[in-house]
C-alpha cells in the first residue's frame, strides 16, 4: 500500500480494516456443527422469549406503578374525551391507557 493509498482512506477505515478482515475470515470458514446450530437455536429462544414475554409484561408493569396509567382501558370514555386539560398533558387519562395497551401489543406481535 503506497502512501497515496494511506493518506486518501479514511481514519475510521483504517482503524477498521484489522477487524473487517478478521470477521471475513471467520465468516468464510465457519461451519455448521450440531452443536453450533444447538446453541444458536438456544440462543435465538432465549431473545424471543425475552422480547415477546418479559419486555411487554415490564411495559405492562412500568406504566402501571410508575406513570400511573393504572386501570382496565374504557374505549367509551376515551372517545368522549380524548384529550386533557393542558399543554402538558395532551391526552386524557383513558387516552394514556390507550397508548400503554398499544405499546404492550406493539411489543408483543413485533
Amino acid at each position: 500500500m503506497s502512501q497515496i493509498d494511506v493518506a486518501t482512506k479514511s481514519p475510521i477505515r483504517q482503524r477498521t480494516q484489522g477487524l473487517r478482515s478478521r470477521i471475513e475470515a471467520f465468516v468464510r470458514t465457519f461451519e455448521w456443527t450440531w452443536t453450533s446450530a444447538v446453541l444458536f437455536s438456544m440462543a435465538l429462544l432465549f431473545f424471543l422469549l425475552i422480547s415477546a414475554v418479559v419486555m411487554p409484561s415490564f411495559w405492562m408493569y412500568y406504566a402501571e406503578q410508575k406513570i400511573g396509567w393504572a386501570g382496565p382501558t374504557d374505549l367509551q370514555a376515551f372517545l368522549e374525551k380524548p384529550f386533557g386539560t393542558s399543554i402538558t398533558n395532551p391526552l386524557s387519562l383513558e387516552g394514556y391507557k390507550q397508548v400503554r395497551d398499544a405499546i404492550a401489543m406493539g411489543l408483543t406481535t413485533g
